[in-house]
């Protein structure tokens, strides 16, 4: 009974017309926009978010012209250097905030995170097709979706996205069919050429202002140009390459001219002279931030004073052990194997047709007859002559370096994820244009290599060229995307769906009884993007009972503290490496587990207010909470969902000890 629906459904999609198979790509593709959009406006997690930190970098650089690259926010080390390699993006992040607020740049990030997805998503269709993009799309939402925190690194996925794009282009227009049609470019080229030149270096210049991950720009200009040089030089060791630099002519290639065109030249090998230009520039554009060769080389040295340990640094498998209840660290292993298994699938494939090319390169070379290859002709077709007998194999054997390129692309970025769960993202941007790319391929080798009675189940003749598929591949790729689709437009509890992740149950209540309620939220799209509830209240309540410093603080809560309370100094924030190893190891860390060295340091800073985000994972958070609450020196005066303020029972705080201090009852050990 299945098999004659899955037939029916295989016909139906086969006796679609163009602009019906249109209509539905256009469905397919707004209903995973839309899923996505729901992801991308969670509420702000204002008090363990960096983002209040680089609101306030923002704010100082537009009001005093300076960039931060000290300490600035604390009392403890202020004097410590640190390159600030993001000081752009607090600058846009800042004027957002200041014109439309929590709520517009809750919109603002979402709407650079669905650009660069956007344009991955178009780049890994130009690469392959486009329900070969979709399925690779829904198969890595999960991964897209695992690092939803405003931060400076979505500009990085946006830039990702952008240099993937000009490359691509680039490609395109810059040796477009070198080796079989090689033409004249024209003036309109010319200038499009022109054009992506100037955009990769800006985009560059850009991306060195607003984040560390501007070192993925260089690797990429400088593997695509890797590919466009070894091109040629695979070109140009094989036979026929050597026939061309001895003789002026190729005689596989070369296509006679007709009345309207020139026969191809052979300057087409210079044109690989501006590509170093381009890689030498990009690596130039990497000097022109604030910090010069400092932040340049900054992506290099940042780890070497890290004294905190940070979940986003850790393994997936350490994080996985960790906390085995959060499914995308299992799903990223998953996945991964899935694309070790096409990468391997992919391998075997060439390696088979190499052999084969080989096999029959001998026989033409020695017999100048295509015995393996060859076609018979039909009725209203001349015989295939040895001239252009190896056309269709060729560019699959030849041009192998784009897939040798995209391996150490892929090899790298990999090595990165599986180091530090903060790649993840990267990672699945990366691995959608790569494996549809890899997957095209195959198809396309399986077109070539087997019989003719198999074909039409993997590609048509005909549609080769159009990179369409046939509806049987088309049927299944739409199931299993569509599958996971419905986990996250139906489901609640599943990687797939934001449900829980972004706690709509609380922000849209008439979903909690509602069997579909993704058509709810969308209904109720305004309540989405701001902060969590009560974002404020711990602040204000600071402000407002005029409470003074030194204050202590957890990691967590800096940047909250920044944005709320500056001037007020912070104790510590959530920037390892804006303070010394030493400070984490023997100053931070100790005083939270061992009360002889936290009566040290109160004598040392005279502490006044304890500001804990009450929620701190770390082994010595809980119990030190645990201790000051049952310290006779301090009293608790505020506490609500998320951050706890305690006073020391001094002169100048009785009046607020008085009217607020919580009772022991209400504070409870689990």
């Amino acid at each position: 009974m299945l098999s004659k629906i899955a037939l029916k459904m295989v016909s139906a999609l086969g006796a679609l017309r163009r602009d019906q198979t249109l209509f539905l790509k256009i469905l397919f593709f707004v209903l995973l926009f839309s899923l996505l959009a729901v992801f991308y406006c969670p509420r702000i997690q204002l008090h363990t978010a960096d983002l209040g930190r680089h609101i306030k970098n923002g704010e100082i650089f537009l009001a005093q012209h300076k960039i931060i690259s000290t300490n600035f926010y604390s009392y403890t080390e202020p004097d410590f250097s640190a390159v600030n390699h993001h000081w752009a993006a607090g600058v846009a992040f800042f004027l957002v905030w200041k014109y439309f607020g929590f709520t517009g740049l809750s919109l603002f990030y979402m709407g650079i995170l669905l650009a660069a997805f956007s344009i991955i998503f178009f780049c890994a269709v130009r690469l392959s097709n486009f329900w070969i993009a979709f399925f690779y799309s829904v198969l890595c939402l999960p991964l897209l979706v695992s690092r939803l925190e405003i931060r400076p690194e979505g500009f990085s996925y946006l830039f990702l996205a952008l240099m993937i794009w000009c490359l691509l282009c680039l490609n395109r227009y810059l040796c477009q069919d070198r080796f079989l049609n090689s033409t004249a470019n024209s003036r309109s080229t010319s200038f499009f050429q022109t054009f992506l030149f100037i955009s990769i270096i800006l985009i560059q210049i850009l991306w060195v202002n607003f984040h560390i991950y501007f070192i993925f720009g260089p690797f990429l200009v400088g593997m695509w140009c890797l590919n466009r040089c070894l091109n040629s030089t695979v070109i140009l060791s094989n036979v026929y390459g050597l026939w061309f630099l001895f003789f002026g002519k190729n005689k596989l290639y070369q296509q006679p001219a007709t009345n309207n065109q020139q026969p191809p030249t052979n300057n087409f090998i210079l044109r690989d002279q501006t590509l170093g230009i381009l890689f030498i520039a990009v690596i130039l554009a990497c000097f022109i931030n604030p910090a010069g060769i400092k932040g340049a080389l900054e992506p290099f040295n940042i780890f070497k004073e890290y004294g905190y340990m940070l979940a986003e640094n850790q393994s997936p498998i350490f994080m996985f052990k960790r906390f085995p209840q959060e499914g995308s660290y299992l799903y990223f292993m998953i996945i991964f194997g899935v694309s070790v298994l096409v990468w391997g699938a992919y391998t075997w494939c060439l390696i088979s047709a190499e052999n084969l090319f080989a096999v029959d390169s001998f026989w033409f070379l020695v017999f100048g007859k295509n015995k393996l290859f060859q076609q018979p002709a039909t009725s209203n077709q001349q015989p295939t002559t040895n001239k252009y007998i190896l056309r269709d194999l060729t560019p699959f054997i030849l041009d192998k370096t784009p897939d040798i390129l995209f391996f150490i692309i892929y090899f790298l970025f990999s090595i990165l994820v599986w180091k530090m769960i903060r790649g993840m993202v990267l990672w699945a941007l990366i691995s959608i244009p790569i494996l549809s790319y890899i997957t095209w391929c195959l198809i396309s080798a399986a077109h070539r290599l087997l019989p003719c009675t198999r074909q039409e189940v993997f590609v048509p003749d005909q549609q080769v060229s159009g990179r369409d598929l046939t509806p049987f591949f088309q049927f299944i790729l739409i199931i299993l995307g569509m599958i996971g689709l419905l986990f996250g437009l139906i489901g609640k509890n599943n990687i797939y769906s934001p449900y829980q992740k972004n706690y709509l149950s609380a922000i849209v209540p008439q979903t909690q009884h509602s069997f579909w309620w993704f058509p709810n939220v969308l209904r109720e799209f305004n309540k989405l993007p701001g902060t969590m509830p009560g974002a404020e209240s711990a602040a204000n309540f600071f402000k407002q009972n005029h409470l003074q410093g030194p204050i202590f603080n957890n990691y967590d809560i800096g940047g909250y503290l920044i944005l709320s309370l500056f001037p007020e100094k912070v104790f510590v924030d959530n920037r390892p490496e804006a303070y010394s190893v030493d400070f984490f190891k023997n100053t931070y860390v100790p005083m939270q587990e061992n009360d002889n060295e936290w009566f040290a340091q109160d004598q040392k800073y005279h502490f006044n207010v304890i500001f804990f985000y009450r929620h701190d994972l770390t082994p010595w958070g809980q119990s030190f909470l645990i201790r000051r609450i049952r310290d006779p020196q301090w009293a608790p005066v505020f506490v609500d969902a998320y951050t706890l303020i305690l006073v020391k029972r001094e002169g100048k705080n009785k009046g607020v000890i008085e009217k607020y201090e919580l009772p022991q009852e209400i504070f409870q050990v689990y």
